[in-house]
C-alpha cells in the first residue's frame, strides 16, 4: 500500500484504543500521531535505510546505445544457474536504461514456469511516470534457458522502467527449484512482527501500555495490508528468515484500493472520535454512517467509472 494509506490506517487503529480517544478528546492527539507514524515505519525503514544497506552480487547494466535483450536474458540466467551451483542466494540488480532527461527505455522480464526460461523484450520509451512517449524499438525478444524449475513468489512478468531499476535474489530451495525474490531488500526485518513486539515493549517501558498497544497494532495492520499483495515478507525475523508468500488477492499500488482504504479508515477515525465528543449527538448510527458515508459513494463512483469506460 502507499505511504498515506499506511499512515491513515495507523491513525484509525489508534482511534480504536479508548485511552487514545480520551486523550485526543482532551486536545492531545499524540497517540493518533503515534499510530500513523508506526503504521508508516516499516516502509520508511525499507526506503530510507534497508535499500541503501543492501548489497548486490551481480549488476546487469544494458547499453543505451546498443540495445541487446539477449545480454540481459543471459545475465539473469547465469545468476540464476550460478545460485544453484553455489547452493546459496545470489543477489542481482537490473539497472534502468536512461536515454535522455526524463526518458527511459522500458524492458520486460518474463519468468516462464512451464518452459523453464527467462524471456526479455524491449518496450516503449517512457517518462518518469512510466507513461509511453515513444514506440518500442524493433528488436526481437530474447530468451535464455534456466537449469532448474522456477518457483514464483511474485508476478511472472516484471517491467524495468524506473530510474532505480529492480532487484532479485535468486534463492535456491530444498526442493531443487529457485525462487527469484523480487525487491529482496523490501519487507525483510523491517516488517518483522518480532521487531514490532520489541518496539511495543520498549514504548511500554519508556511511556505506558497504551503507546505499546498502539505501536504493535499499527505495525500489525501494516503487515496485514501488505500481505494482501503478491510479495512476501519475513514476519518472524530474526528467528526465521523464511519469507512468507503474499496472498495475491489485491494490487497494493492500485489507486482505487488505496483511496477506498483511506476513506474507510477516515470514517473509522471520525466515528471513534465522534463517540467521545462532548458535543450534542448528530443523530445517526454507525450503520447509517457507513451506509451513507461509504456504500453510497462507492456505488456512485462505480457507476461513474463504468460509464466513463463506455464513453471515455
Amino acid at each position: 500500500m502507499r505511504g498515506i494509506t499506511h499512515f491513515v490506517t495507523g491513525v484509525a487503529v489508534a482511534s480504536c484504543v479508548p485511552e487514545a480517544v480520551r486523550v485526543a478528546a482532551a486536545g492531545n492527539g499524540i497517540y493518533l500521531v503515534l499510530g500513523g507514524v508506526v503504521g508508516l515505519l516499516p516502509d520508511l525503514l525499507d526506503e530510507k535505510l534497508n535499500r541503501f544497506l543492501f548489497r548486490h552480487d551481480v549488476e546487469i547494466t544494458p547499453d543505451p546505445l546498443m540495445p541487446d535483450p539477449q545480454m540481459i536474458a543471459d545475465g539473469i540466467a547465469a545468476a540464476y544457474n550460478e545460485s544453484v551451483y553455489r547452493g546459496n542466494p545470489l543477489r542481482v540488480r537490473l539497472n534502468a536504461i536512461p536515454l535522455a532527461e526524463s526518458r527511459w527505455q522500458q524492458y520486460e522480464l518474463y519468468f516462464d514456469v512451464m518452459t523453464q526460461q527467462i524471456h526479455v523484450r524491449y518496450g516503449p520509451v517512457v517518462d518518469e511516470q512510466q507513461r509511453p512517449v515513444e514506440p518500442a524499438p524493433t528488436i526481437a525478444p530474447a530468451l535464455a534457458q534456466l537449469n532448474v524449475p522456477i518457483e514464483l513468489d511474485y508476478l511472472a512478468r516484471v517491467r524495468v522502467d524506473s530510474p532505480e531499476g529492480i532487484s532479485f535474489e535468486m534463492r535456491p530451495t530444498a526442493a531443487g527449484s529457485v525462487i527469484p525474490l523480487h525487491a529482496p531488500w523490501r519487507r525483510t526485518w523491517s516488517h518483522s512482527l518480532v521487531l514490532a513486539t520489541v518496539l511495543a515493549l520498549a514504548l511500554t517501558v519508556a511511556t505506558n501500555v497504551t503507546a505499546g498497544i498502539i505501536a504493535l497494532a499499527s505495525w500489525a495492520a501494516h503487515t496485514a495490508q501488505d500481505k494482501r499483495g503478491h510479495e512476501g515478507m519475513d514476519l518472524l525475523y530474526p528467528f526465521s528468515t523464511r519469507r512468507t508468500t503474499g496472498l495475491g488477492v489485491a494490487d497494493p499500488e492500485e489507486t482505487g484500493l488505496n483511496l477506498l482504504t483511506v476513506w474507510f479508515c477516515a470514517l473509522v477515525t471520525f466515528w471513534n472520535l465522534y463517540r467521545a465528543s462532548p458535543g450534542p449527538p448528530l443523530g445517526f448510527s454507525v450503520i447509517q454512517m457507513f451506509f451513507y458515508g461509504l456504500l453510497v459513494p462507492l456505488f456512485v463512483a462505480s457507476g461513474l467509472r463504468r460509464n466513463w469506460r463506455k464513453h471515455p
